[in-house]
């Protein structure tokens, strides 16, 4: 019943690093949120991760909390379902590397869409939290592959972390849809994917938001926006000279 009563309240907002944590406010629940159980003073907690109020035997465990900006040594107090998200996030981290290890044995493109296509399955199979609704944009940290795309197919981008972006952005979609990883006009919310070139010879992949949360609803069409920037001519002359991955649209 308590969890039920706190269903759709507005909660009081905590900033924790790049994220907006929205957390029930202690007059709104009598309750825990996950059992129900009737909640003491002094014996109730709210989850660093997702703002549920709990009670101790719901958030027995804490947690480091890197995708929230938090740092990766000091650990955090959360609910049961979000540490068993954390362990999860654990073992996608290990997962992703190891790909990245495998995969920067090859070349160019065709090593960039085999991670493009890692990250997109990934993001379809961990369950997020859905008041933050993508952990993985969260995150602070990235995955770098070195020595993985020449200078010329770098995608230069910053990780946005749901704040305001600017035409980096749109290079970064321009540039993708352009070497055909992503179709002009797909929304990339299964391929929620940009790329931070952090100098020549260093490439660091990260997941983020969809492109229509980047563009903040802006209409403009990334085709004349490719022409006008001269990106099309640019990637057309780079896969002149690069061999096109195969199954890729």
């Amino acid at each position: 019943m308590g969890a039920a009563n706190c269903t759709g309240r507005a909660g009081e907002r905590r900033r924790f690093g790049l994220v907006d944590i929205e957390w029930t406010p202690n007059a709104y629940c009598k309750n825990c949120e996950l059992c129900g159980l009737r909640l003491r003073r002094g014996r109730r907690h709210h989850c660093r991760s997702c703002g549920r109020l709990t009670c101790p035997s719901c958030s027995p465990r804490r947690r480091p909390l890197p995708q929230l900006g938090l740092g990766s040594h000091a650990a955090h107090r959360v609910c049961f379902r979000c540490d068993t998200k954390a362990v999860n996030l654990v073992d996608l981290e290990t997962t992703l590397h190891s790909e990245c290890v495998s995969l920067s044995r090859h070349t160019s493109l065709d090593a960039a869409v085999g991670i493009c296509r890692t990250l997109q399955q990934a993001s379809l199979h961990v369950k997020f939290n859905e008041r933050l609704r993508d952990w993985v944009a969260a995150r602070v940290s990235t995955i770098v592959v070195r020595d993985l795309v020449p200078v010329q197919h770098a995608l230069l981008v910053r990780h946005a972390s749901g704040r305001r972006v600017g035409s980096i952005v749109l290079d970064t979609m321009a540039l993708l849809a352009a070497c055909s990883i992503l179709q002009i006009d797909q929304e990339p919310s299964v391929a929620t994917l940009k790329a931070q070139c952090q100098n020549a010879q260093s490439l660091a992949i990260v997941q983020a938001g969809g492109l229509r949360a980047a563009l903040h609803g802006d209409p403009r069409c990334l085709s004349s926006f490719m022409a006008k920037r001269g990106i099309l001519a640019q990637c057309r002359t780079s896969r002149a000279t690069t061999t096109r991955p195969a199954g890729v649209d």
